[in-house]
């Protein structure tokens, strides 16, 4: 269900009743999932893989963030080797 920029979208159900919750700021407020996708990775074949972690999309700066203190940037081996300094301006940003 798509909804404004503002709002956060429903999260993904887990497919097992043993994950951990965990509470995200991701600047309008905790989101209580286990894993908060960027927007722009919708459509990533990699989130099909992600399983028994309920996840949702939201306006956040890294691609993943997995905690308070945790997250990851998506980075295709191709992509890498056209733009070598991808990962460095990220992490600036």
């Amino acid at each position: 269900a798509s909804t404004s920029g503002s709002e956060m979208e429903r999260p993904h159900e887990p497919s097992s009743s043993k994950t951990r919750a965990v509470a995200v700021d991701v600047g309008q407020g905790k989101a209580k999932v286990g894993l908060v996708v960027k927007r722009n990775q919708r459509g990533n074949t990699m989130l099909r893989y992600i399983q028994n972690v309920s996840y949702e999309f939201a306006d956040v700066v890294p691609d993943y963030v997995m905690g308070e203190h945790c997250c990851a940037l998506f980075l295709s081996l191709r992509y890498h080797l056209l733009h070598p300094n991808y990962v460095y301006d990220r992490v600036r940003a």
